[in-house]
């Protein structure tokens, strides 16, 4: 059963959720986490430095996508550690092991468009292994303004990653 998490103001400030900083932060807003998933919004501005510019026009191009449903499924895994663990709440770092169904509707958007995207973890295990499910959408959270959806493989290391690395087979310094 889907239980709703309450989101503190910090918490719906994407930034906040996040192991990375700056002009690389791609989502701005949590607008909602549950305990299998996240919706999340980022708005297309002109200092976006992922915009391409395509004869004059700048575009967001939505092969970016990924990194989006990657982020938001960062801000997910902070919120919900904040929830139901008992260790250090802050971000961690995970990795993106691979995109599989990545399929575009829509090959870039333009500045002031919003994107709407929707993670659903399909899997998660102990190690911090998981798949999930995202889907990205055009202005509005419904299916004919879909333009994107993939789902993606990531690995979100419990504790420290330099720990995580030492306890491996063959780590040197």
């Amino acid at each position: 059963m889907r239980e709703y998490l309450e989101l503190t103001p910090s918490q719906k400030d994407a930034r906040n959720c996040l192991y990375h900083r700056g002009e690389v932060v791609l989502v701005d807003r949590v607008i909602s986490c549950h305990t299998t998933g996240i919706l999340t919004q980022s708005l297309i501005e002109e200092n976006n430095a992922f915009l391409l510019d395509l004869d004059g026009e700048k575009v967001f191009p939505l092969y970016q996508s990924i990194e989006l449903i990657a982020q938001s499924l960062g801000c997910y895994q902070k919120i919900y550690d904040s929830h139901f663990s008992t260790g250090e709440k802050k971000a961690k770092i995970g990795f993106l092991l691979s995109a599989r169904n990545f399929e575009l509707l829509l090959p870039y958007v333009g500045i002031g468009d919003v994107l709407l995207t929707q993670v659903e973890i399909s899997t998660q295990d102990e190690n911090g292994f998981g798949v999930c499910e995202g889907k990205v959408f055009l202005n509005a959270l419904e299916d004919k303004n879909l333009i994107c959806q993939s789902n993606l493989s990531v690995l979100s290391p419990q504790g420290d990653f330099k720990d995580f690395l030492k306890e491996r087979e063959g780590y040197e310094r």
